[in-house]
């Protein structure tokens, strides 16, 4: 018997592999999903992927350092430093925040796409972040027990134009759970975010201000549950900081211990007149292509 021909095939050999087939599949419903819905890479645009290899390696490289950034947020409030005791002769400083990355290039592109565009997909790669700036903040500013983690709650206009929460679903998905219900948009500034011209991203900081002022109330079980609870404010992007100054107004008036607040990312100080980072940060490169709709601000 001639052995020429070599040694038997193993079964392995003689038909595809299960992983491969499963490989197959996976890939088939993806170019089906294309067609019926196409995506691009929120970093630099490829075709059929919410976000590359590189890109997504880029963007964990990005957000793998927290952080502080309340020197950039000329709108945050001032509180007493921890530790600092009170009284009229205790230097004040701006409410303490870590964030996971600055806001701008590939950062603010994939924010965008996540928070305006509606792909989900990239908070596989943008929890993992606000994770880490949250246990930052928790680990740099000492709370005494595990607090609760409040984000602005979102107006009725941002409710209606998408589908999800962003903060909390971040939160959501690197496995911490955000406090809700405490705090809510009153009634006026819910009627107000309907209206247009509502959004925040094209207002400098004095406006911004002017703008959220009395926008907050707590809620029956907020005034419950908040008084000498420690907590830590969470949102997506620091800018001015009006939104968590309004929001530390409503809290500690409630008699809640604010430690401070994370980040998923914060933009660089910018002159008070100047346009909403969010617009500045995109502008030098276009937004992913989405059928969702165009880029918002609450």
């Amino acid at each position: 018997m001639s052995c020429a021909a070599g040694p038997p095939r193993s079964p392995r050999s003689r038909r595809p592999a299960r992983g491969a087939w499963a490989w197959s599949v996976r890939r088939l419903l993806r170019e089906v999903a294309g067609v019926i819905s196409p995506v691009w890479c929120a970093g630099c645009g490829r075709e059929d992927v919410v976000l590359c290899g590189d890109c997504g390696e880029l963007l964990r490289d990005l957000t793998r350092r927290p952080f502080r950034a309340e020197e950039q947020a000329l709108a945050l409030p001032l509180v007493p430093p921890a530790g600092g005791g009170e009284g009229a002769d205790v230097e004040l400083v701006a409410l303490p925040a870590v964030s996971a990355s600055r806001y701008e290039g590939l950062v603010a592109r994939t924010v965008l796409a996540y928070k305006d565009h509606e792909v989900t997909g990239l908070a596989r790669v943008l929890a993992p972040a606000l994770h880490g700036a949250v246990t930052g903040a928790c680990a740099q500013l000492h709370p005494a027990s595990a607090p609760l983690l409040v984000c602005p709650p979102s107006t009725p206009a941002a409710r209606l134009r998408r589908s999800h929460r962003p903060v909390e679903h971040l939160l959501g998905a690197c496995g911490l759970r955000p406090a809700s219900g405490l705090v809510a948009p009153t009634k006026s500034a819910a009627l107000r975010s309907l209206l247009p011209g509502a959004g925040q991203k094209a207002r400098g900081m004095g406006a911004r201000r002017r703008a959220l002022r009395g926008t907050l109330r707590i809620t029956a079980a907020g005034r419950r549950i908040l008084p000498g609870t420690e907590v830590i404010l969470v949102d997506d992007v620091l800018t001015t900081g009006a939104t968590l100054h309004e929001l530390h107004r409503a809290l500690a008036g409630a008699g809640a211990v604010v430690r401070g607040a994370a980040v998923l990312a914060a933009s660089r100080r910018r002159s008070p007149g100047a346009e909403g980072s969010g617009r500045a940060a995109s502008a030098c490169r276009p937004t992913p292509r989405s059928s969702s709709g165009s880029a918002r601000d609450e």
